[in-house]
């Protein structure tokens, strides 16, 4: 006989995984498609060192990488 309790707890196990999962993939999914450079200056973006100064920006569906030179340039317009 199984019991009711590994049953629900069994079950609310799945939920979390597939929910991670599908959170995984969504986070592999925007990742693959950040560009290698800034899109403003054309700058090329080094994931080790300027991981911290950099900004991502996605506005209408569109993926933008900036440069701290060109975000400046971005924020006062």
């Amino acid at each position: 006989m199984s019991s009711q309790g590994r049953k629900i707890r069994r079950n609310k196990l799945k939920k979390t995984r597939k929910k991670a999962r599908k959170g995984l993939k969504d986070a592999i999914r925007s990742i693959a498609g950040l560009p290698t450079q800034c899109t403003q200056c054309a700058q090329e973006f080094d994931l080790q060192k300027d991981a911290d100064t950099w900004q991502v920006d996605m506005t209408d569906g569109v993926t933008q990488l900036l440069c701290p030179t060109c975000l400046t340039d971005f924020l006062k317009s």
